[in-house]
């Protein structure tokens, strides 16, 4: 039950920045960070043609609904994905534009955090220390 309400409250976090990000694309002077313009308007910032705070928006919301109709599964195969894409975005951060937009952290942390938490690890680490 904790595991459940904790999505929820990262899946919110990861919509609410996601949203941020989007609806303050444009202005350069809303993070006081010196990376976030740079992130943001690389050529890194969009995904198959969308910007990747639109993505962010309907990954959040969509991890949100899943995990309030308890549809684990298919919550299980999409904080996978989300993960790994988010990994990918930091990556890109770290290494490529050698710049960080905090903003995009916390949503990728986020997405990381709800993979971590739809799946039970403890479950796998008993089994791995018992034998």
């Amino acid at each position: 039950m904790k595991a459940k309400i904790l999505i929820l409250i990262f899946s919110l976090i990861g919509f609410s920045f996601s949203l941020y990000l989007y609806l303050n694309r444009s202005d350069s002077s809303f993070c006081a960070f010196s990376g976030c313009n740079y992130v943001l308007t690389s050529e890194f910032s969009k995904t198959l043609g969308f910007d990747n705070s639109i993505l962010g928006i309907f990954y959040f919301l969509i991890v949100g609904i899943l995990n309030y109709l308890n549809k684990e599964k298919f919550l299980k195969i999409l904080s996978i994905a989300g993960a790994i894409f988010a990994l990918y975005l930091i990556f890109v951060m770290l290494f490529i534009l050698k710049e960080i937009c905090y903003y995009c952290l916390i949503v990728d942390l986020s997405a990381i955090i709800i993979f971590v938490l739809s799946y039970d690890f403890r479950k796998y680490f008993q089994k791995i220390f018992r034998s």
